[in-house]
């Protein structure tokens, strides 16, 4: 399990919720609302989701320069097979769409724009 959260650099997730509550606050005040638990929710499991792939992805397309400058993270040293690392990328790319698609149009869009 360690292994995956490193490939995704979950520790450092919280950024992103930082950014999403800050957008939703944002929004809600332009519109001259509060900002709704559901969709907040859905919004967040999307920022989440999206983040950990965006991280993921990052050391799939960098695993090559990373053989020399970062062996010992998960792709390089084989403790994650590179199609293992694509299912997981594939996975956490569905549900950012998914769990956008329940925060609202506005969300979906963005979330389809930023992938």
């Amino acid at each position: 399990m360690m292994v995956w959260l490193r490939l995704t650099r979950a520790r450092l997730v919280a950024t992103a919720w930082s950014n999403t509550l800050l957008g939703a606050a944002l929004a809600a005040h332009i519109r001259g609302e509060r900002v709704q638990p559901r969709e907040f929710s859905a919004a967040l499991i999307s920022a989440t989701a999206l983040y950990l792939m965006g991280m993921a992805l990052n050391d799939y397309m960098d695993r090559g320069r990373d053989r020399t400058v970062h062996p010992d993270r998960p792709l390089p040293s084989g403790l994650i097979t590179l199609r293992a690392a694509r299912v997981l990328l594939l996975l956490l790319l569905i549900s950012s769409i998914l769990a956008s698609a329940f925060a609202g149009w506005s969300t979906l869009v963005a979330t389809l724009g930023v992938t």
